[in-house]
């Protein structure tokens, strides 16, 4: 499915750039599936391929986070930070049950606003790969990793472009895989 119309968002440094996507497809044995894929391998340290994204190539900017290290996203925690001459928080919502051992459902809210919703979890720790200007609106789109510990592979992008009146982004794509089947 990916083509010459894909971008690749990645990152150099302690920048981020929209470039035309460069990439190998190579047969890889799986542990998982237990046989042999096709997997994608980014020739950048790219985190994000996406087409139909109606914007310019060059630099990206970012929010005042440090990418290098890993962002973890959790309960009851707030990551706060900048973009844009505004401040935003970031925070992981857990519903609330008498028993830990059952699955639960959490929620992503930026600023106070929910923008998704995670069902069937048993520990929520999500990562924040990415947060700036992806669509080239001059907002705050982000790139969240919702991996599961239950086997799902699930990383969502919210861009600012294509919110709905009252929010500030909305959910407009997301790779979703069970790994461990």
């Amino acid at each position: 499915m990916i083509d010459s119309s894909w971008v690749e968002i990645y990152q150099k440094g302690k920048k981020f750039y929209r470039a035309k996507a460069q990439y190998t497809l190579k047969r890889r044995w799986s542990d998982y599936i237990g046989d042999t894929a096709n997997v994608l391998y980014g020739k950048r340290k790219a985190f994000l391929f996406v087409n139909h994204l109606p914007t310019k190539l060059g630099e990206i900017e970012a929010a005042n986070l440090n990418f290098d290290e890993y962002i973890t996203l959790r309960p009851n925690e707030v990551c706060s930070f900048m973009f844009g001459g505004k401040r935003y928080n970031l925070e992981i919502k857990k519903e609330k049950k008498k028993d830990d051992s059952v699955p639960f459902t959490c929620f992503a809210l930026l600023n106070g606003k929910q923008i998704a919703k995670r069902t069937k979890v048993f520990e929520a720790a999500f990562e924040l790969l990415f947060a700036g200007d992806i669509d080239g609106d001059g907002k705050l789109d982000l790139v969240i990793d919702f991996r599961s510990d239950t086997g799902e592979f699930k990383v969502v992008l919210f861009l600012s472009s294509c919110a709905l009146p009252g929010q500030s982004v909305r959910q407009v794509g997301e790779i979703d895989d069970l790994y461990d089947s």
